[in-house]
């Protein structure tokens, strides 16, 4: 059921949640931290300093000293690259190559294997030339090993515009955030905590779409976690008629094979439910 997944009148810093995690990850019973205040920001612009994402472990990550998926402990590494080359119209959290105090390379951020596995320069060359990279190299970043399971989280410029555009709910951002340019920004932190901010976003995003009937504002859950049930729901509740209502339930069993129209529309209809306290 939909209502495993949040508390809606629980404070949220005291409210638990089960879900699935993004990037293959399985997080379960996490506790949301407090939102923390837009508006009071740090800006971490690239100028000619080194930008240190510094992060206790917490009772979400790994012990202290270990990494990822079981890496040990090593000495703060310096961000190269992000994976999968993210870009302005997104919210996410992405891979990213790290090097170590040692010499060594490695990718960070995946849920197993090639997690913590070194590669060469010539590898992240060709990662970079083909596209499947953006380099972040000349900006300096380093990033501590204290941090647990660590993964790069990024909003992109464009995300950023339509969301103020839209009035949409203010993600929970982190204090620092390192600026390239008009592409976006990004941060290094623990991968559940990552999660919670664009899963608590989303929710709230989700809400607000279905009960202003608000489609550009259900679409743009899409460029965040487009997989999750509230997301989903919120873009078929705001279609405009009930072909494109049709269409969008199709597209969306075309991902998920287990689910029938029948238990697709149920979900759905749990979670605009609970939004509007009425069934639709």
């Amino acid at each position: 059921m939909i209502f495993k997944r949040y508390r809606d009148t629980c404070p949220l810093n005291s409210a638990k949640t089960e879900f699935g995690g993004h990037h293959g990850s399985i997080f379960s019973e996490f506790i949301l931290a407090d939102n923390r205040d837009f508006g009071k920001e740090r800006i971490c612009a690239a100028a000619g300093r080194v930008i240190r994402f510094c992060q206790r472990p917490t009772s979400l990550n790994l012990p202290a000293g270990r990494q990822g998926y079981g890496e040990p402990r090593r000495e703060n590494m310096l961000i190269l690259a992000l994976l999968d080359k993210p870009g302005r119209e997104s919210f996410g959290m992405v891979p990213f190559v790290a090097r170590f105090g040692d010499g060594s390379m490695c990718p960070m951020g995946f849920a197993g294997r090639p997690n913590g596995v070194p590669i060469t320069s010539v590898q992240l060359h060709d990662l970079l030339h083909a596209g499947h990279a953006l380099d972040v190299s000349s900006v300096k970043v380093e990033a501590s090993e204290q941090i647990a399971s660590p993964v790069a989280g990024w909003l992109g410029r464009g995300f950023e515009e339509k969301f103020r555009t839209l009035e949409a709910p203010v993600p929970d951002l982190p204090a620092e955030r390192v600026f390239l340019g008009d592409r976006g920004s990004f941060w290094i932190e623990n991968t559940a905590q990552m999660y919670m901010r664009l899963f608590r976003w989303t929710v709230k995003t989700a809400k607000r779409a279905i009960r202003e009937k608000n489609a550009p504002l259900a679409d743009l859950l899409a460029w965040a976690l487009p997989n999750e049930p509230e997301t989903q729901a919120a873009i078929w509740y705001t279609r405009g008629s009930k072909d494109e209502q049709d269409e969008c339930l199709a597209w969306q069993l075309r991902w998920r094979p287990l689910s029938t129209r029948v238990s697709l529309l149920s979900e759905f209809n749990t979670f605009i439910q609970y939004v509007l306290g009425k069934s639709v």
